[in-house]
């Protein structure tokens, strides 16, 4: 547990720590929290803004969604981790080594502009193998100094609906036979947990099965 009186923890302080399970922080400290097991920096209004280290031995983490900046090495050595969200819409910037030596399946930024990464190191010994961001932010990725590497795996948020890291709800609109039965399904409305509209129509190929079997 850091104690009350802490005021500065430096760079990398709890990088690469696989056996790490926690990190508390004394009651009274008005510089640093816990959340979820993390450590994170507080603004001059009392909000975590800083995600300053993730335990190396966590599987998953929710980060919280006030966080503007991921800073050095906060998640260095989090090999346990393999689907990353940040839904911060605010996040700015991410620090040298903040994903070093990690294996993400997917990694889903929801900041509304693309986050500045301090240097090459940033991903250092990183494999990410899908990278989710806001659609009119892709080529801007793309294009972003920090993120080229990852060119080719970055897509559209709205793409991954059936891939599963949203609660999904799904209305079907259908017609019915004299019997009162469904005979077509003619449309789909698919909303995400965010209140996104991923579709208004059914998909090309799609197909429905009902539980005892038939299509």
């Amino acid at each position: 547990q850091l104690p009350a009186t802490l005021t500065t923890v430096g760079e990398a302080a709890f990088a690469d720590c696989p056996y790490l399970v926690s990190i508390t922080v004394a009651e009274g400290n008005n510089n640093f929290v816990t959340i979820d097991d993390c450590l994170y920096k507080l603004d001059s209004n009392k909000n975590p803004t800083t995600l300053v280290a993730v335990p190396g031995s966590k599987a998953s983490v929710a980060i919280d969604e006030r966080v503007t900046t991921i800073a050095t090495s906060a998640l260095d050595g989090c090999r346990n981790i393999k689907e990353l969200t940040i839904s911060s819409t605010t996040l700015n910037s991410i620090g040298t080594y903040a994903f070093a030596d990690m294996n993400l399946d997917k990694l889903t930024i929801y900041s509304t502009k693309v986050p500045t990464v301090a240097d090459i190191n940033a991903f250092t010994e990183c494999n990410i193998a899908a990278i989710y961001v806001q659609k009119e932010l892709v080529d801007k990725y793309i294009a972003a100094t920090g993120w080229e590497k990852y060119e080719k795996v970055i897509y559209p948020i709205e793409e991954d609906v059936v891939a599963g890291s949203f609660e999904v709800v799904a209305e079907l609109t259908k017609k019915l036979n004299d019997e009162n039965e469904v005979a077509q399904i003619v449309e789909l409305k698919v909303t995400g947990a965010k209140g996104e509209t991923f579709a208004d129509e059914i998909p090309t190929g799609w197909t429905f099965t009902h539980q005892n079997g038939t299509e």
